[in-house]
């Protein structure tokens, strides 16, 4: 999941709370260093081939 305001309500929450084990979650975290990398390399991707 990432950290859109629909997958950490509290009724998202709530409901996969009601399923244990069935799902792993992993929070991408808000900010990185590595973040401006990628968001860098897809910056020139988009400017190259576009």
């Amino acid at each position: 999941m990432d950290n859109h305001s629909s997958h950490i309500s509290k009724e998202t929450r709530a409901y996969l709370a009601t399923r244990p084990n069935r799902f792993k979650y992993v929070l991408t975290p808000v900010h990185g260093s590595w973040l401006n990398i990628v968001e860098t390399l897809f910056g020139k991707m988009t400017r190259t081939f576009l």
